[in-house]
């Protein structure tokens, strides 16, 4: 071969004669087993810790969102008492500040809103008009006495 000659191939016969020695390596069927037996209880193994890690993981967020929202959900009676939402008898200051106004109404439509509104002018039912009786009443020139 000469120094610039681009043919990297061996010859025939030196090819020929490197497949026919060549062998590949073979494990005893018993080891090969215990090979694959091995491989087995890895995998097996870390399928259990997958599928373990897939139930508890949900079940520790679960557990956690439930004791939040029990250590923040308010034990305490809102101010003014247990009915603090409900008008005593002749009393329209709703958000207890000591005067009838547009903020009582505010309060009170948002009270109807979610179903604890209180009946102010006497139909029987809670709802927009008893809002409009309170607006009425705040914004009277005589000072909201009935």
């Amino acid at each position: 071969m000469s120094e610039h000659d681009s043919n990297l191939e061996p010859p025939v016969a030196l090819r020929e004669s490197l497949v026919r020695g060549y062998t590949p390596p073979t494990a005893p069927s018993a080891i090969d087993a215990a090979v694959l037996a091995a491989a087995r209880r890895d995998f097996d193994r870390s399928r259990r810790r997958r599928r373990i890690w897939l139930t508890a993981g949900p079940l520790a967020a679960a557990a956690g969102l439930a004791l939040a929202v029990f250590v923040m959900w308010p034990t305490t009676p809102p101010p003014g008492g247990p009915r603090a939402g409900l008008l005593a008898a002749g009393s329209n200051d709703l958000n207890a500040d000591g005067a009838i106004d547009m903020l009582d109404a505010l309060t009170l439509a948002r009270q109807v809103a979610s179903g604890r509104g209180v009946d102010l002018n006497g139909d029987g039912v809670a709802d927009s008009r008893d809002v409009d009786a309170l607006a009425r009443r705040a914004v009277r020139l005589d000072g909201g006495a009935s």
